[in-house]
């Protein structure tokens, strides 16, 4: 039987089964024309063999190789938070404050073009201005081994997606006052010209507040423009590009019409829709099947959707004016929307007629428990502060020392001419990720040493520089020696991550090799690494080694 295939999305890189048309992660579409993917300037999506999808670079994998390294010389990564469908989530500390924050690595992928990354600094630049206490506050932003990063405070709690799927739908009464906060934290973005344009519920976090109250913060400000410019060439807008979340997407939005702060309010008013029902307002099969409904369906109130709730008629109004398919049918802004959502919780609080009002309950707070502790946590102020102190050291320097900076500053390149990093002829582990591949140049020794896993044998990444140019590809010829008792396998990868050929015709004992691989980038990667399943359990040899050989013309 021949090996099953696999797709892997242009969008955000993951890999499906080859009979799928849609990524579930970020509602790409895997059967783009190739006159649709020059339009949209994205990748077309690659199919590749079954074998082969493994070697596809995916920040989800078993190891995370920044677990415990020191980014940009300030921040040590101490965990990974989550993972989503423009980067991953890790928890940090600043080494010299001491304070905890989250930062968010952006997929690699995002770093590839210059234009996408002088658009995130000017977003991530407008978006650290964003100073509303229901904001989660950008601190910090750079680029570090290839990869940029947004560092942000630091929140504990749950996003409103996974208090939907844990507790089933909410009162409105008691979701009503999260919803008025994130409404409060859009009015400052949209009086900066800032729009969200995707707002979901994993977009929303709620916390505990000090005040025993549910406490809303909203994240990832200005991340969806950067997906946007990373499809579309910067001279020209794209009317058949679609950038947010399918099932909480405006209608001007799917259109690529301008947009403004009505597109957020669509969208809010669809998360609300889900959160008091427990499903989205429109359904289908496909991502394309959800925008048509979007376009074109009637609404279902929500009180109609779910009978079984009771869902006031008061709520029905607000919601279904939110979800308006005409922008000027809709609450003219988010602060209207705040006030509608404020006058709905008071009509419902006030007594029936003849009824003697009494002490309405309170009702059970939607957010876990457990605060976290505001000291070890990174502030804005501590941020601030910190950033000041620098640059008086800084001024205090450059005006009492100046030849001790010139000193410095020659010590500072000398050290850099020292370290660079040159081939090597013996690999240099650990190498089991891109990230951490050996640098070689003509050929290099290694082994298949320690498991990585009980179940995952070791793998070795190799760069190399091809000397390509743009316009000026090159052929690559790579060569792995046999090792006694182990079937090889050999893979080239693009310097992104992107599969682009594999070796694995020979048996256990076997040589492998790549012939005629053409490469257009300056950089590639070669992975040497058992081949999956070909042993019961990953084999381990400490005392043989392989040599790779790399040609290039």
């Amino acid at each position: 039987m021949p090996a099953a295939s696999k797709i892997i999305c242009p969008g955000c890189r993951a890999a499906f089964d080859a009979d799928t048309n849609y990524c579930s992660r970020c509602g790409a579409s895997l059967r783009a024309t190739p006159a649709e993917d020059r339009s949209r300037k994205t990748e077309p999506a690659m199919t590749v063999p079954a074998d082969a999808a493994e070697f596809t670079h995916d920040d989800s994998g078993p190891r995370d190789p920044l677990i415990g390294r020191v980014i940009d010389g300030r921040y040590r990564v101490i965990e990974r938070l989550g993972t989503g469908g423009m980067g991953v989530v890790y928890k940090v500390e600043h080494q010299r404050m001491g304070k905890i924050a989250a930062m968010k690595v952006l997929h690699r992928y995002l770093a590839a073009d210059p234009e996408v990354i002088r658009h995130f600094r000017r977003e991530a630049r407008a978006v650290s201005k964003l100073t509303h206490p229901n904001t989660v506050q950008t601190f910090d932003f750079g680029a570090a081994d290839g990869a940029m990063y947004l560092v942000m405070e630091y929140v504990r709690g749950e996003d409103l997606g996974t208090l939907v799927r844990m507790h089933g739908p909410q009162p409105f009464a008691r979701v009503a006052p999260v919803f008025m906060q994130v409404c409060e934290a859009l009015a400052e973005a949209h009086e900066l010209g800032i729009i969200h344009r995707d707002l979901k519920p994993e977009n929303i976090l709620v916390t505990h507040g000090k005040d025993g109250h549910d406490h809303a913060k909203v994240l990832d400000f200005g991340l969806a423009t950067l997906a946007e410019l990373e499809r579309v060439p910067a001279e020209r807008s794209a009317p058949d590009l679609i950038v947010g979340t399918p099932l909480y997407m405006s209608p001007e939005q799917i259109r690529a019409d301008p947009l403004d702060g009505r597109a957020d309010v669509y969208s809010l008013g669809a998360v609300l829709y889900r959160v008091l029902t427990g499903e989205p307002p429109f359904q289908a099969q496909t991502p394309v099947g959800v925008l048509t409904k979007h376009l074109h369906d009637e609404l279902v109130p929500p009180g109609e959707r779910r009978r079984d709730l009771a869902i006031p008629p008061q709520v029905d109004e607000v919601v279904t004016r939110a979800l308006t398919k005409r922008r000027e049918d809709r609450f003219a802004s988010v602060e209207a929307f705040r006030e509608a959502i404020g006058r709905a919780v008071s009509e419902l609080s006030q007594p029936p007629a003849g009824v003697r009002p009494h002490a309405t309950p309170q009702p059970h707070r939607l957010a876990p428990g457990g605060a976290s502790t505001p000291q070890e946590r990174l502030a804005r102020e501590d941020f601030d502060a910190f950033e000041r102190s620098l640059r008086r050291r800084a001024l205090g320097r450059m005006i009492l020392v100046p030849l001790v900076l010139a000193a410095a500053a020659a010590f500072a390149i000398l050290w850099r001419s020292w370290q660079r990093e040159k081939p090597r002829t013996v690999e240099l582990e650990p190498n089991d990720d891109l990230a951490m591949a050996t640098l070689m140049d003509g050929s290099v020794r290694g082994k298949i040493g320690q498991r990585i896993a009980a179940d995952e044998g070791d793998r070795d990444y190799y760069r190399v520089a091809t000397g390509a140019e743009p316009g000026k590809p090159r052929t690559l010829t790579a060569e792995v020696s046999a090792i006694a008792n182990i079937d090889l396998q050999l893979a080239v990868f693009d310097r992104n991550g992107r599969f682009l050929a594999a070796a694995q015709e020979a048996k256990v004992g076997g040589a492998e090799k790549l012939a005629g691989v053409r490469v257009e980038d300056d950089i590639v990667y070669l992975a040497v690494l058992e081949k999956k399943d070909s042993a019961p359990v990953p084999t381990e040899n400490l005392s043989d080694e392989y040599t790779l050989t790399v040609r290039l013309k």
